[in-house]
Order: C-alpha cells, then structure tokens, then sequence
C-alpha cells in the first residue's frame, strides 16, 4: 500500500499545474520554411544520435563515476533521439503503470519482467528532468527502484548543466538553455515571485521563452529561456506527421 500512497503523491505534484507555469509555442506563429534538404539530415540523424545516447546511458550505469562528466554530452544528444520528448506526462504515466504493477505483484517472473520494462523507460528518458526526479523519489520508496545515490547524482548534474556558472537568464545571450519543459519550471520555481507574463520569441531560428517576473521584494526582472530543442522537435515532428498524412490521402 506505500506505493498507491507515494505514487499518489507523486501524481497530485506532477499533475497540478505550477504556480509559475512555462508557456508552449503556437507554432502558426513561429512556423517557418524549412527545406526537404534540411528535414533529411535532421530525421537521418536520429538512428545515431539514439544509438550514441543509449550507448552513453549504459556506460555510465556501470560506471557512475562519469556521471558529472557525461552529462552536457547526454543533454545534446537526448534532443536528437527517437524517444525524445520535451514533456513528461505521458511517460510518468507508463512509468507509474510499472511501479503500481508490484505493489499487487507476488510472481517473481512478473516482478523482474516489470522492474526490466520500468529501469529500461527510466533509463530511455533519464535525462527528462522530471523523470529523473520522479526516479530518485521512488528509488528512496524502495530499492529495487534503483541506486538512491545513483539517481540523486544524475538529478544534481542535470542540475548543475542547466545552472551554469554565468548563466542567469537576463538575455537572450545569458539565457538558461531548456531540453525539457521540467526544467523551465525548476528554475522558475526557484527564482519564485509571480509571473505577469511571458511570450516566446524567434531570433534567427533560436527560440526564447520570455518571462517578466514580480519577484518575493516586490522586484521587477526578466527571465529568458533558450527553447530551441523543444520547439525545433515539436516543429520538425510536426512537419512530418503533415507530410505522413499528406501521403496517407495521396490517391496511388
């Protein structure tokens, strides 16, 4: 019963929105053209890049000593995989369908075949924030979730990747660099304060989300996030499924 009573939790934090809410494009309002060429490369890519970042992920289950160094290079090349994506709703939802799975379980074929299906979606994902986060909490619930160290060091590097050193959003230049949405609202959420508004910018096919914050004193500022993996992923699969559907309604 601690499962349906942590998950529960866990469900009721990843669902209710966040007072400090990041805007999603509209991309009839960003859309530009992008040649045949150009879409290509992007979806030839992919096989590569997936492979590079499952490579990149087992390498350092087995040896978590690298996890600090690996992290930047698993953060470029996620955006580029064919499991990508910038949002976490639909895969803490599969997640959770694993983990409640062994609450009620006691065959251990049906066990280790759900424990096999949960570390292998969390390690598809394991640099979506939010997963990793929703990760560490359920390994604390229970160790055959995972390495509770293992989990919190990879939660603090991608911590660390996104906050750099220098970067503190007052500009397009300095602005913090998103490949999830989970992310965007961290950072939001530690600055705090309300936010009055936010809007997404186009600067030469770099995309910004930008938001002007009342800060706990009462302060004004603005606080840019640089959103060009996610909106280039949801652009570019946008264009595809177009295309698809296209083709599907093309007489033959």
């Amino acid at each position: 019963m601690r499962f349906i009573f942590v998950l529960s939790c866990l469900l009721v934090v990843f669902s209710i929105p966040a007072l400090i809410t990041p805007v999603f494009a509209d991309l009839s309002d960003i859309k530009q053209e992008i040649s045949p060429r150009e879409l290509d490369m992007w979806k030839n890519k992919i096989p590569r890049f997936t492979k590079q970042y499952d490579d990149l992920v087992k390498k350092i289950y087995n040896h978590p000593k690298i996890i600090e160094d690996k992290v930047a290079l698993l953060r470029s090349y996620y955006p580029r995989t064919e499991q990508y994506s910038p949002f976490s709703k639909s895969i803490l939802d599969e997640i959770t369908k694993y983990a409640l799975i062994l609450d009620d379980a006691s065959d251990n074929e049906v066990i280790n075949d759900d424990l096999m299906s949960y570390n292998a979606l969390v390690a598809k994902h394991l640099m979506n924030f939010d997963v990793a986060s929703f990760a560490l909490t359920m390994s604390r619930v229970d160790v055959r979730f995972g390495d509770e160290t293992f989990y919190k060091r990879i939660r603090d590097a991608l911590i660390n990747s996104f906050n750099k050193r220098g970067v503190v959003g007052k500009s397009a230049e300095l602005a913090y660099e998103i490949i999830s949405y989970g992310e965007e609202t961290y950072i939001l959420e530690q600055i705090g304060g309300k936010i009055e508004s936010s809007e997404i910018y186009n600067l030469n096919k770099r995309y910004y989300n930008v938001h002007e914050i009342v800060d706990k004193d009462g302060g004004y500022r603005q606080v840019f996030m640089n959103v060009t993996q996610p909106i280039k992923n949801i652009f570019y699969n946008q264009i595809i499924k177009e295309q698809e559907e296209k083709m599907a309604l093309t007489p033959r």
